[in-house]
């Protein structure tokens, strides 16, 4: 079964989303030869994941060159984080930057530089991805349909074709009042990552997700070098997909990226990867696409990060799925 990843871009930030117990207090900058340093104090029971956001009149933007205390950041004084802004082409005199603490069914993924063994380097940006596999009670909120062969609305959709989960982001954008990323021809999709909706990761991004992002242990599969600890695979099965969540998450909270069900990235099937691949903004209607992260139904190597597979996109199949991703700029 394919999963998809929905990816949350900041314009999803509603009130019900942000914790009432933490507050961040005594905001200071300081700018350190065009790296802006912000030092915050947070008061609260728990770790939290922090929000940056930068203004500019009705605009803003999720920083993509920034480190510190973001990620499940401790409860205490003289927090501090990182902006370089010229790294973005950015002026920092022309923005304000905002703290939120973000809580929720969404998590906060940093960006980073990826290097590979051919000896490129990807440099991802920040983005913001579902906690869970979009469930079939979600699917059915958008679709009005549900196509899954084991039907549990707490379960994850599965049995959803390429094409579907396209049109569901669209549609849920829409629904949002967000700007759709999908512009669909008759042989083609464009992806228009600058807008604020929902849309497929690319396979490099469904990787380094799995893998913790900057947190990671470089474990095997998402979240433990064992498989039983964070993945349903076919010997802990019971031949069916389970409720998301059971299992235990990755480093940055996130669960069932490793098993479960598979999941659709935007990218056309490769068998070549000696170049990985990123900021390519159209694929080709009938080319094979990526599918990651192993289900149910598949041994414990496909539950691998690094495992791969490609599928038709009209191929509609009961280990499918996908799970929200939106990017984190606008």
């Amino acid at each position: 079964m394919q999963k998809f990843l929905l990816f949350a871009i900041l314009g999803l930030l509603l009130s019900s989303l942000f914790s009432a117990e933490a507050e961040i207090e005594n905001i200071r900058f300081e700018n350190d030869n065009g790296r802006v340093i912000i030092t915050y104090d947070l008061i609260s029971e728990e770790p939290v994941n922090i929000i940056v956001k930068a203004v500019r009149g009705d605009d803003f933007i999720v920083p993509g060159a920034i480190a510190g205390n973001i990620i499940d950041v401790q409860p205490g004084l003289d927090k501090q984080i990182w902006w370089e802004p010229y790294l973005e082409q950015l002026n920092p005199e022309d923005w304000t930057i905002e703290l939120s603490v973000w809580s929720g069914d969404y998590v906060f993924v940093q960006g980073s530089d990826i290097n590979f063994e051919d000896n490129s380097t990807v440099s991802i940006k920040a983005f913001y991805v579902g906690t869970y596999e979009v469930t079939q009670k979600d699917w059915c909120e958008v679709m009005d349909s549900n196509p899954a062969k084991f039907e549990n609305p707490e379960n994850p959709v599965e049995n959803v074709r390429w094409d579907q989960v396209i049109e569901f982001c669209n549609i849920k954008s829409k629904n949002e009042g967000l700007t759709p990323c999908y512009e669909v021809f008759p042989d083609s999709v464009k992806c228009y990552f600058n807008a604020d909706g929902y849309r497929l990761p690319y396979e490099v991004e469904w990787e380094y997700c799995a893998s913790g992002g900057v947190l990671s242990n470089l474990y095997s599969y998402s979240g433990s070098k064992d498989v039983d600890e964070v993945a349903w695979y076919d010997e802990m099965s019971d031949h069916a997909p389970s409720i998301p969540g059971q299992l235990s998450p990755n480093e940055l909270g996130i669960y069932d990226m490793s098993g479960n069900v598979e999941e659709w990235c935007w990218d056309n099937y490769l068998k070549d990867r000696s170049k990985p691949v990123y900021d390519v903004r159209k694929s080709r209607v009938m080319a094979e696409k990526v599918i990651k992260g192993g289900s149910w139904f598949a041994n414990y190597k496909k539950c691998k990060i690094e495992a791969r597979s490609g599928e038709s996109p009209d191929t509609r199949d009961f280990r499918l799925r996908y799970t929200f991703f939106r990017t984190a700029q606008k």
